[in-house]
This record gives C-alpha cells, sequence and structure tokens, in this order.
C-alpha cells in the first residue's frame, strides 16, 4: 500500500502554521512541522514535499532550496517582489500561494502540493529511464573495439570510449587535448577542418571529390568516409615509412552539441583499426612484386636462350 506523502510545514506564524496543519491533516496528508531552522534542518530528509514561507528563517532557507530535489509550495504576501518570487520557484515542480486577507489561500496549499508531488515523480521517472538508457549507451561503446571519439567546434576531444587505450591512452588524458595528439605531423594537414578548407576555398566539389576531415561538420554525402590517417601511439614517437604505430580508418560527421553552443557545430567519429589489413595488403604487394620479378627474369633468360 503506498504511504501518504509527508509535508513539511515550516510557517513561522504559529496561527497560520497549525490551520495548514489541520487542512493537510484532513486531506490525508503525513505532516512534519519546522518552527525554526535547526527544527526544518532535521526534519527535511523525511520530507516528500515542502509548504515555507519564503522568509523563513529571515528568508536563508528559500534561497537553497532550489538545490534540494524535493517540490516545494512558497508562500508569500500579495507585496513580495515578484523577480524574487520568480527565482526561487524556477524548478518545475514548484510553485507558490499569495496570503489573501480572507484566507482563501489555505484552499490552494493541498492541490498545489499533490501537482508538484506528481511532477517531481514524473521528472524522477523520466530522468531514471534517461539514466539507464546512458548506461546501456556507455557499456555499448565500452565493449566496441572501434575508437569512437566526439570533438567540440576547436577540434578537442570531449569524450573517447575506452578503445582508445589500443594506442596507450586513457581516455580522460585525451579530453580538452586538439585531435592532433594522435594523427601523423605528415597527415593533419589533410585532415584538419580549418587548413584543408582554406585551400579548397572558391572551389565546386561534389560528394566524390569532397575533402575527408578528422574533425567534420558535415552531413549527408559528404560527410567523411573511408578516411584513412596514422594514428601515434602514446609512448612512440617515431614517423618513419616503416614505423608506424596503426592505421585508422574514419567515418565522421558534424553534429550540434547543446553542451558546447558556444563552439558551434562539434563532430563525431568512428576509427577503426586497419593495421593488420594494410600489413596484409603490403605483403601480398611484396609478393606479387617479387614474383612479376620472377616472371621477367624467367621471360628474359628466355628470350636470351
Amino acid at each position: 500500500m503506498k504511504r501518504s506523502p509527508r509535508i513539511l510545514v515550516a510557517l513561522e506564524a504559529v496561527s497560520q502554521r497549525v490551520k495548514a496543519v489541520k487542512i493537510l491533516e484532513e486531506q490525508g496528508f503525513g505532516v512534519l512541522q519546522a518552527e525554526d531552522l535547526a527544527a526544518f534542518d532535521a526534519a527535511k530528509v523525511d520530507a516528500d514535499a515542502v509548504l515555507i514561507d519564503v522568509d523563513f528563517a529571515g528568508g536563508a532557507v528559500a534561497d537553497w532550496l532550489l538545490l534540494w530535489p524535493v517540490p516545494v509550495v512558497l508562500v508569500a504576501n500579495s507585496d513580495e517582489n515578484p523577480r524574487r518570487l520568480a527565482n526561487l520557484y524556477a524548478d518545475e515542480a514548484s510553485s507558490f500561494v499569495l496570503r489573501d486577507v480572507e484566507d482563501r489561500w489555505y484552499g490552494h496549499i493541498p492541490p498545489l502540493l499533490h501537482k508538484a508531488i506528481a511532477i517531481r515523480e514524473s521528472l524522477d521517472r523520466r530522468n531514471s529511464n534517461i539514466i539507464r538508457a546512458e548506461s546501456s549507451y556507455q557499456n555499448l561503446l565500452r565493449v566496441i573495439p572501434d575508437i569512437v571519439y566526439v570533438l567540440d567546434g576547436d577540434g578537442c576531444f570531449t569524450y573517447l570510449n575506452d578503445a582508445v587505450t589500443q594506442l596507450g591512452w586513457k581516455p580522460a588524458e585525451l579530453v580538452g587535448r586538439h585531435f592532433a595528439e594522435i594523427v601523423h605531423p605528415d597527415d593533419f594537414p589533410e585532415v584538419s577542418r580549418i587548413l584543408v578548407l582554406n585551400r579548397c576555398h572558391g572551389q565546386i566539389t561534389g560528394p566524390e571529390s569532397a575533402p575527408k576531415l578528422f574533425d567534420e561538420r558535415r552531413t549527408g554525402d559528404r560527410r567523411t568516409k573511408d578516411l584513412v590517417v596514422r594514428l601515434r601511439h602514446k609512448y612512440h614517437c617515431e614517423w618513419t615509412t616503416k614505423r608506424v604505430d596503426s592505421w585508422g580508418e574514419v567515418a565522421a560527421l558534424g553534429v550540434n552539441l547543446p553542451e558546447f553552443q558556444s563552439q558551434g557545430i562539434g563532430t563525431v567519429g568512428v576509427i577503426r583499426d586497419i593495421s593488420e589489413r594494410r600489413q596484409n595488403e603490403r605483403e601480398m604487394r611484396l609478393k606479387l612484386e617479387s614474383k612479376d620479378l620472377h616472371i621477367k627474369e624467367i621471360h628474359h633468360r628466355a628470350k636470351n636462350n
């Protein structure tokens, strides 16, 4: 059986507190009372909602109630500053009621509290679903063998999954750093948006000849696909033809990142390690070259004979 909601009543005037408590108990609410700040602090942990004077304890409580995850119904005088009142009940589950000389405001308390609690429960369920979805999403990213990354508008990493540990980096070590940290310095001018697009300024390119960018901002057919770059291992500094830490095939597209509004459009990308494939292709190419050379040598000897 569901228990009755518990309301913490913090009204300074004893007569108002007594009357409000009586009305709430008649409506089936459980009631906790606080006549001062110490009593309020002791009782707040058990409350599902709060009915409180705007100026309770000199206004000190109302100012920090915004940080408390419990809905609040504020009681204010009719001459209360509207701007201050709006700031105090900014939480979408909270509301306010103004005292009137006929004391009709008491009748508004129960429905306001019912509404505040219902909204808070709805928000909690929605947040719980979001948290579960994010948890599933994060778990999925953890098991993906490809490197998944997010860049802000400046080309700096804001997220990397655990697959980046293949290059010796921990995700936290790269967050906030530019993507150039993991790209071969010779490849960087060919995949950096700010450099490539400056060279392409004024040119008309279709989807087939559109430049491929590590920090892609486009979507649709022109977004980056099949871009191959050389990647740097954290502890390796050699950049030679024979010594390449890793080859990555990049697919990326532009996305709006609400948490980075000042940075404009960001990038979401996936890097697939194709080092083994490149090595196999290289070995196959060497074998073919060796075979061609052998055939030419046989042909040359046959011709001479």
